[in-house]
């Protein structure tokens, strides 16, 4: 028996060592192709932009607080009505202060006599001058009193700090207020801000100065529809969030918008120029890093790749390819270097 298997073996060494070389490649050109697609390779340009959400401000926001404590005895404007710098909101009941200022201006006259009667008697050495330096400053006070009170008298009256929209009124008249408490809102909506919180990652790439596109937040609007430009960045992160808050003033639409809008704004980081773009799933990943495959004259061939950014589905290769090469974007996972390709 085993006598039987040496004579085979030998035999089956002897056929195999016998096949002509013609017969090897015969075998070795019946491999079976893998289907692949393939796309030719062009140098492009493209930008990389990245896009943000952010809260629509008026340019100007104040709200308006009274100083002193009252009761409202007018109003002078409704909400949503325009107002103009200085004009008057609101004024409070000024017979207190009234009556104040009117104290302070008789007691500033008797003052004013007393003084001037000192003085005469001290040029005359009549009064020491201890007598005249109180004269003096019982004058100096008395004006001081009147100052203030005046002041006061004033501030009864609250008057807008700008131009703008009276966007919210908080008291009516005969209503009684304290010091500190706010009556009135006014925006200024001639000019609006887009207030934009950017990574760190990504502030170094904007200037003051750069026009943005703005577009609608609602899902699957990507018309821009508004005009931006970048007013200042700030120096210095959020303790918080660690990004940094961006100032855009709104220069095309911004009549459309209202103050707590949210739009998005879309920033360029770069745009890279003459590179070659492929879409991201034609990358492949080996231990040795990421490849892609190119289809030459019936084969697939390996190339390393080192990919500068990813954009949206397509990966920026700035070099290790060749223009007009067949980029094989479909079955490039089935293959191997050297491995026998056809395309679709």
């Amino acid at each position: 028996m085993r006598i039987l298997t040496a004579v085979l073996l030998s035999a089956v060494i002897a056929a195999c060592s016998s096949q002509k070389p013609e017969q090897a490649e015969t075998r070795k050109n019946e491999e079976k192709p893998v289907d692949i697609r393939t796309s030719v390779l062009e140098k492009k340009n493209i930008p990389d932009w990245f896009t943000l959400p952010g809260n629509v401000e008026a340019w100007e926001s104040v709200t308006v607080s009274v100083d002193l404590a009252g009761t409202v005895i007018k109003t002078y404007a409704e909400e949503g009505e325009r107002i103009a710098k200085g004009s008057p909101v609101i004024s409070l009941d000024t017979s207190t202060y009234k009556a104040a200022a009117d104290n302070s201006r008789a007691a500033l006259a008797l003052s004013e006599k007393e003084y001037a009667r000192a003085k005469q008697l001290y040029e005359s050495d009549a009064v020491s001058k201890q007598t005249y330096d109180r004269a003096l400053a019982a004058f100096e006070q008395a004006e001081a009193d009147l100052r203030y009170n005046e002041a006061q008298l004033g501030k009864a009256v609250l008057k807008s700090p700008i131009n703008g929209w009276l966007d919210r009124r908080h008291v009516d008249a005969g209503e009684y207020v304290a010091p500190g408490d706010p009556v009135a809102v006014i925006v200024n909506t001639d000019r609006m801000q887009l207030i934009v919180d950017v990574p760190e990652k990504d502030v170094r790439y904007l200037h003051e100065g750069t026009e943005v596109d703005l577009f609608e937040a609602q899902v699957n609007r990507d018309g821009a529809a508004y005009k931006g430009k970048i007013v200042y960045a700030a120096k210095q992160a959020d303790a918080a969030t660690k990004t940094y808050r961006v100032k855009l003033e709104i220069t095309g639409g911004k009549e459309k918008l209202r103050p707590g809008m949210i739009i998005r704004a879309r920033f360029l980081r770069r745009e890279y120029a003459d590179v070659f773009v492929i879409p991201v799933f034609s990358l492949v990943d080996k231990q040795e890093g990421k490849v892609v495959f190119v289809e030459k004259d019936g084969r697939a061939v390996q190339i390393p790749v080192s990919v500068s950014a990813v954009i949206g589905d397509s990966a920026v290769i700035e070099e290790g390819l060749t223009e007009g090469d067949r980029l094989i974007v479909k079955g490039q996972q089935f293959v191997a270097d050297g491995s026998k390709v056809q395309a679709e």
